[in-house]
């Protein structure tokens, strides 16, 4: 692991996702250095420096979206907009779950990473999977090709989102390589958890089973070669 805090994991965790999920390199580094000293401490006082500071460089980002915009420049705002999600939830996930800032910027998020993807005419369906009489949020992105395609569902780890995963760009080589993705925030994890109460649970065998029968509804989905990684 890159380590920009040196021994503390939680922040250097946070700073490889961010990374891997289409953050600039240079934008990161004008942050992360800033809060060196914080990230030593690394007491209450300097979660609220990493969360302010990324804060600030989302807002910052989201600005130039929206100039971009103005200017009708969409695939231009599109990107900026992909990035911006992606600060706001790196924020967003060093708050404490009582901060009532948390849901605002999660919503945030979500917002910028939907119109973000729409300018940019990303190839991404927006789905709800039924669940225990409630819906699971997912991301669906189809293969691309005629017929049945296989597809791989991917559920989130605990410090990861539906948006997370996209940003990383493994939907997009399995869609290059004709197989779709479903991407699941399940009980436990992103917005299911965050917007709908939906903590985690043991049996996640069920939420499995649930998107797998999803998946066998549709006509572009070869429900005989279906796999699952997380």
């Amino acid at each position: 692991m890159f380590e920009y805090f040196r021994g503390n994991y939680v922040w250097n965790l946070a700073t490889n996702l961010t990374l891997g999920s289409g953050g600039l390199i240079g934008e990161i580094d004008t942050v992360a250095r800033s809060i060196i000293e914080a990230g030593q401490r690394n007491d209450d006082a300097a979660q609220e420096e990493w969360v302010q500071a990324f804060m600030r460089l989302a807002g910052h980002v989201h600005e130039q979206a929206r100039r971009d915009e103005r200017a009708g420049n969409l695939h231009s705002a599109g990107r900026k907009l992909l990035r911006a999600a992606n600060y706001y939830f790196a924020a967003e996930r060093q708050t404490h779950p009582k901060d009532p800032r948390k849901t605002m910027l999660y919503r945030t998020m979500l917002e910028c990473f939907k119109q973000g993807a729409t300018w940019r005419r990303e190839p991404i369906e927006w789905v709800e999977i039924p669940y225990e009489g409630r819906t699971m949020p997912a991301l669906f992105v189809p293969s691309g090709q005629p017929g049945r395609s296989p597809c791989m569902i991917h559920f989130d780890g605990l410090d990861v989102n539906k948006e997370t995963i996209y940003l990383s760009g493994i939907a997009g080589e399995a869609r290059r390589r004709g197989v779709s993705m479903l991407i699941v925030d399940h009980p436990g994890v992103g917005e299911a958890l965050r917007l709908r109460g939906m903590h985690g649970t043991h049996q996640i065998e069920k939420a499995a089973t649930a998107s797998i029968d999803w998946l066998e509804q549709r006509a572009d989905v070869d429900a005989n070669r279906v796999g699952i990684m997380a």
